[in-house]
């Protein structure tokens, strides 16, 4: 239903009412279609109202459920205007990092994860600090052609000669 383009625009107002009820309601009942909903010509508008006027726990969790999705959304016109809103404007530091590091890679990821998990960061609190790519390749220098090359192949694709 909210894929047509008629009945996305009422829902659209329903999220623009001061009563917070009927927009926690909607966005109960679409929350499990949010990355759908952003590649969606149509309904990526409610996705995009719900960043603007939706709770900051709504807000984090729309910016969450784009986790692992970021690359693909970013090959599609309409859901990178959505990833790009949801991250200038609404994501905090560490959101920011997740999004920047899948363009990065598997790789990149996978040593990021192990690294928090193991203890194999050189920090006292992990909580407290991003892991950032720098920190990465201080650790492993051999891991920055890899990541290179898959940024590049990313962005050969992204960005339209």
């Amino acid at each position: 239903m909210i894929y047509a383009h008629d009945t996305c625009r009422v829902i659209e107002c329903l999220t623009s009412l001061p009563k917070g009820t009927i927009r926690s309601l909607l966005f109960d009942e679409l929350c499990p279609e949010i990355v759908r909903m952003s590649k969606s010509k149509y309904a990526r508008f409610f996705v995009t109202k719900m960043l603007k006027n939706g709770s900051a726990a709504q807000r984090n969790i729309i910016i969450n459920a784009f986790r692992g999705h970021c690359v693909s959304l970013m090959r599609i016109q309409w859901a990178a205007e959505v990833l790009e809103t949801a991250y200038n404007d609404y994501a905090n530091a560490e959101q920011r990092s997740n999004i920047v590091s899948e363009f990065y890679g598997k790789e990149y990821l996978l040593f990021k994860v192990v690294g928090i998990r193991i203890g194999y960061c050189l920090f006292q609190d992990e909580s407290l600090k991003v892991v950032t790519l720098k920190d990465i390749l201080e650790k492993d220098p051999a891991k920055k052609a890899v990541i290179i090359k898959n940024l590049e192949e990313l962005l050969k694709d992204i960005v339209p000669k």
